[in-house]
């Protein structure tokens, strides 16, 4: 008995270093087994798109732009067709942009982890990036020295993950590219160095704009003639004379402040008053030499003194009556 309350220490120990490991061990196998099912996940995406109907259409078209303009000289005849801006070349161009997206998706997964070199080495492996880099990099390289860009590393990538140094652009190839480059870029730019600068209209150059000559025209033309008189002149008491005076006031707009001080005298004097003021404009237009305004007032003026003298000679006979009789 006392032999086996000695054991029962130890046998424990062992039952929870048993345990531990085989935790750890099943720990671990999880883990291989999920980044395998995650592996074996992103490979078949990898494979079903390299698979697909756009990706190869896109092999195929680049494949036959080379076998009808050659090995050496598609680079430059897509360059021409770019330039044009024909429909062949952008399918081109869209063509070569897909495979570098996808060869750029298989750069990110095993730089992020998600794929190892041994499953990149079985796909897309080494001939299929040989593929790529023999077709598309001479593409690539004059689409993105056209529009000013650098060259995409997914190249520099599949040369270092499958060690193809030699698969690279030739430096003729390079100069060659940057000499018609450049000579585009010279043509392109004497005709805009030769181009004359648009002539201006006539006036343009010595003449004010538009907007200040018409200034200027307008401030020279003479101001409107008033369609009133300055100095109206005021009837004795025929209404209709008052009425034409109103109507021309209106027409030409406000009246001098002498006139409105007139009128309102007129009104409130009377008779008196407005042959006061008919006798004042008459001596004013007298001195100015308006004889045809000063001709209504001075046959007024002349009928009233033809009126008061037959009625002073009268009174005078019925006084000589009276003495006789």
């Amino acid at each position: 008995m006392a032999g086996f309350s000695l054991d029962v220490p130890r046998l424990s120990l062992l039952v929870s270093t048993l345990s531990f490991l085989l935790t750890l061990w099943y720990y671990t196998n999880m883990v291989r087994l999920t980044q395998q099912l995650q592996a074996a996940n992103t490979m078949n995406v990898l494979y079903a798109d390299y698979s697909s109907a756009k990706t190869l259409a896109a092999l195929e078209l680049i494949e036959d732009f080379i076998e009808r303009h050659g090995i050496d000289d598609y680079p430059f005849a897509f360059l021409a067709l770019r330039k044009q801006g024909s429909e062949e070349g952008r399918s081109i161009d869209r063509s070569r942009r897909h495979l570098t997206q996808w060869f750029s998706r298989v750069q990110y997964f095993y730089e992020g982890g998600y794929l190892q070199f041994d499953a990149l080495r079985k796909f897309p492996g080494a001939q299929r990036a040989k593929h790529f880099l023999d077709l598309v990099e001479p593409l690539e390289f004059v689409s993105r020295k056209t529009t000013g860009r650098k060259h995409a590393g997914v190249f520099d990538f599949l040369r270092s993950l499958y060690h193809l140094k030699k698969h690279s652009l030739s430096p003729a190839f390079v100069e060659k590219v940057n000499t018609l480059l450049e000579g585009s870029a010279r043509r392109r730019g004497a005709p805009e160095r030769a181009s004359p600068q648009p002539e201006k209209r006539a006036g343009e150059e010595s003449g004010p704009p538009d907007g200040a000559e018409t200034k200027e025209v307008g401030d020279s033309l003479p101001p409107p003639e008033r369609r009133f008189n300055a100095n109206p002149m005021e009837s004795v008491g025929a209404e209709g004379e008052e009425e034409e005076v109103d109507d021309d006031s209106d027409e030409g707009g406000k009246t001098e402040e002498r006139d409105g001080n007139a009128e309102e005298k007129d009104a409130e004097g009377g008779k008196t008053e407005e042959v006061k003021a008919g006798e004042a404009d008459l001596s004013e237009k007298r001195k100015s030499g308006d004889a045809e305004d000063t001709k209504p007032t001075r046959r007024a003026s002349e009928k009233s003194e033809k009126a008061e003298e037959p009625e002073e000679a009268e009174a005078e006979r019925r006084k000589d009556r009276g003495e006789e009789l």
